[in-house]
């Protein structure tokens, strides 16, 4: 059995990526997963982009929708090969009589798979998490005439964000964001958390990021903290309650001997935070956005070595 998966989100993968198949386990059902492969690509006259499209996996070779032929993705850059990757093809092996049944089950679950394969790619790599300049508000539409309608010359503006080599995956991106959909597992509440502050910022929500990046940050406190009353044979609780704050709890973790890194958490998140919560700072700016993200990010990090 065969299959066809169009991405939620594009995914940008390196060269080494592209003509390679991967085990994965999509809810107890074993499959392959085929990327398309990389074009040729004449170094005399190197295309990329749509015009010089990525090629099919063998699998999916004769593949068309309808007369026409199937979008993979495009290469991004030249000599890299760092690409944007639109579709994968699915290959899986079962008996004759489980078809039907194991179909249902893979369209019954693999948005979830797919979920997980995405976000885990965008904590791993940050990608598809930038701030997007071009989301607007509807807009009124306005029609001047004089003697006759007066055209309005004003150019469109538009911005666009160049991809660092970063932020496409690697092969081992590829397999960690592969295992961890497949796991069924979710991810640790605090990258949840920090996922949902990228998706504000990417739609220039800053309030809302800011509030739900030190909401990822203040569940990682608290852990560290319960830790370390439960080492000691303490109630968290008698903590906790007399610490309410979110920098008073920075403050508690450092004279509790808590490895915490070496950063002004006060000016790029705590008073940030407070500003916002208090409604001193009603529209709070790209940078100071930007800023605490990073320290969060950097955080969280700091304390975790997984995702989940």
């Amino acid at each position: 059995m065969t299959g066809l998966l169009t991405l939620s989100n594009t995914i940008l993968c390196k060269k080494e990526v592209l003509g390679k198949t991967y085990e994965c386990e999509i809810d107890g059902i074993k499959a392959q997963i085929h990327f398309p492969q990389y074009p040729v690509i004449d170094e005399s006259n190197p295309i990329i982009g749509i015009s010089n499209p990525l090629l099919p996996p063998e699998i999916g070779a004769s593949w068309k929708r309808g007369e026409e032929p199937l979008s993979w993705g495009y290469p991004m850059n030249y000599p890299d090969g760092n690409s944007c990757v639109e579709r994968l093809a699915l290959s899986i092996e079962c008996k004759k009589e489980n078809v039907n049944e194991n179909a249902s089950k893979l369209y019954e679950t693999i948005q979830t798979w797919e979920y997980a394969f995405i976000d885990y790619l965008k904590l791993e790599t940050k990608q598809g998490i930038d701030r997007d300049k071009n989301i607007r508000r509807n807009s009124c539409i306005l029609e001047l005439m004089e003697d006759k309608y007066l055209p309005n010359n004003r150019p469109i503006s538009l911005s666009l964000t160049i991809p660092t080599d970063d932020s496409f995956a690697s092969e081992t991106n590829i397999i960690n964001a592969i295992s961890f959909a497949n796991s069924g597992k979710e991810l640790m509440i605090e990258y949840q958390m920090l996922l949902s502050a990228y998706e504000a910022r990417r739609t220039n929500q800053n309030r809302r990021a800011i509030l739900d990046a030190c909401a990822a940050m203040e569940i990682t406190l608290l852990d560290q903290i319960n830790q370390y009353c439960h080492s000691i044979g303490l109630s968290p609780e008698i903590l906790t309650k007399k610490y309410r704050y979110l920098g008073e709890r920075i403050d508690l973790l450092k004279k509790i001997g808590g490895s915490i890194p070496n950063s002004d958490y006060k000016a790029l998140v705590v008073d940030p935070r407070n500003a916002v919560m208090h409604n001193r700072d009603v529209y709070p700016s790209d940078e100071t956005t930007e800023k605490l993200i990073s320290c969060v990010e950097g955080f969280l990090n700091h304390f975790h070595d997984a995702y989940y």
